[in-house]
C-alpha cells in the first residue's frame, strides 16, 4: 500500500483556480478529492487536467496533463 506523499506524485487533478493570498504565486488544484495549493512552471488555467510531479509541504508541484503524456510518450 502506497500512502502519504508517494500516493501524491504521478496523481491527476484539475485546476481549481488562482490563489489569491498576495504572499506567493500559485493556484488551487482539486487532487484525490482535496483541495491543495499547486505551482508550475508552465502556464495553467482553471479546468485544466494536471499531473503532480513533486510535493513540497503541502504544496504541490503540477504539470499540464498534456505536456505530462507526452513526455511519458518520449520515453
Amino acid at each position: 500500500m502506497v500512502s502519504g506523499r508517494e500516493e501524491m506524485v504521478g496523481a491527476e487533478g484539475v485546476v481549481l483556480g488562482a490563489a489569491a493570498d498576495g504572499a506567493s504565486p500559485g493556484w488551487w488544484a482539486e487532487v484525490h478529492g482535496e483541495r491543495w495549493k499547486a505551482v508550475s512552471t508552465a502556464p495553467l488555467a482553471p479546468g485544466q487536467r494536471v499531473r503532480v510531479t513533486g510535493c513540497r509541504g503541502l504544496t504541490l508541484d503540477v504539470e499540464p496533463l498534456a505536456a505530462a503524456v507526452a513526455e511519458q510518450g518520449a520515453s
